[in-house]
């Protein structure tokens, strides 16, 4: 499963602002998992 590139861009973001890395991990999966809720509702809806 492809991983979109705004989670990761987010990850960098924050490593660079000083965020703990486990906390933007957590944020980062949360993000992703919402990102591919709504992208396969989406399918869903067009089918």
């Amino acid at each position: 499963m492809l991983t979109p590139t705004w989670p990761v861009a987010m990850i960098i973001i924050a490593s660079s602002m000083g965020v703990r890395r486990k906390r933007v991990e957590v944020c980062a999966f949360m993000a992703e998992s919402l990102y591919w809720q709504l992208l396969f509702d989406n399918l869903a809806n067009w089918k």
